[in-house]
């Protein structure tokens, strides 16, 4: 979710583009009578299709998602083309940029994410060209000594990168976590807090990598915060996990967040002393325009 602001799809989204396209190739319709997608009636209809067919998911099943891209793309060439299409040319946002100045002052040093994109490595330039920092995907996990051994600022791609590997994406891909990625994502679970941002806890190996590192005495000593999108509720699944997680030190919880670039440019606020001017420029600018704009909403409202 934390890439939605630059332009990339969610992956709700994607899963609703995939309905629909084969909903219009089934019955010989052309694509834009269901451009709108956020249109309760065109997901009603398209919903209502493949309701009536079995062996597909159930609306809101935590597999849609995986069912309904191995469904339209059951090659994973034409997966990963789809993917380069999405985020070709997608900028980074400002928090992307507010995450970059986080690595750069050293507030952070691991991130490990399922997206596919660049847009956290753009973060990162953007505010220091010359920042070194590892990208670990699944393809070169023979390599996981070195990233134990080394200083550098880490960003861990779980499900690969678009530019270079095999895209973990369908119900069976995303099912396994590789052994060796599995075991370094517990040990650093082990020595640091957790910060969960813009992700559901959908696919069954990281949560499984979660659930096996939560079983360790020592794990999480500094907590696990999970954001969640104002208004929305977790899946039982994830409240019961984060529940036992913070039965350790009572230092877990939900955090409810507005977007993820709001969060993670309070972060930084807060965690960074403000020390980026061109940031805090940026910042004062979208976050005060976004404050004018709730007040002028509000005061509309009580007239």
């Amino acid at each position: 979710g934390c890439s939605v602001s630059a332009g990339i799809p969610s992956g709700g989204m994607i899963t609703w583009e995939f309905k629909k396209r084969l909903y219009c190739e089934k019955h010989d319709i052309n694509v834009e009578k269901f451009q709108d997608l956020e249109s309760e009636r065109n997901r009603s209809i398209l919903q209502g299709h493949f309701n009536d067919l079995s062996g597909y998911p159930s609306y809101g099943d935590k597999d849609e998602y995986s069912f309904y891209f191995e469904k339209y793309f059951p090659k994973s060439i034409d997966r990963k083309c789809f993917f380069q299409e999405k985020v070709n040319n997608a900028n980074p946002t400002i928090g992307h940029k507010s995450f970059g100045q986080l690595i750069v002052s050293r507030r952070v040093d691991s991130v490990f994410t399922t997206n596919f994109d660049e847009l956290l490595e753009s973060g990162i330039k953007a505010i220091n060209p010359s920042e070194s920092f590892i990208v670990f995907t699944p393809d070169n996990v023979h390599q996981i000594d070195k990233l134990r051994k080394s200083s550098y600022p880490k960003i861990i791609k779980l499900h690969g990168d678009y530019r270079y590997d095999k895209l973990k994406n369908t119900g069976d891909e995303t099912q396994r976590l590789d052994s060796e990625l599995n075991k370094y994502f517990s040990e650093i679970l082990l020595e640091k807090g957790l910060i969960v941002l813009g992700y559901s806890g959908n696919d069954e190996s990281i949560m499984k990598a979660l659930r096996e590192a939560s079983t360790k005495v020592d794990s999480f000593p500094f907590g696990l915060i999970w954001c969640i999108r104002k208004g929305d509720k977790p899946r039982d699944e994830i409240i019961q996990f984060v529940e036992e997680i913070n039965k350790k030190n009572n230092l877990s919880g939900f955090l409810e967040v507005d977007a993820s670039d709001e969060f993670l440019y309070n972060l930084y606020e807060s965690s960074d002393e403000g020390g980026n001017a061109t940031l805090n420029s940026l910042g004062a600018d979208i976050f005060k325009k976004k404050l004018k704009f709730s007040l002028k909403q509000a005061k509309q409202s009580k007239a």
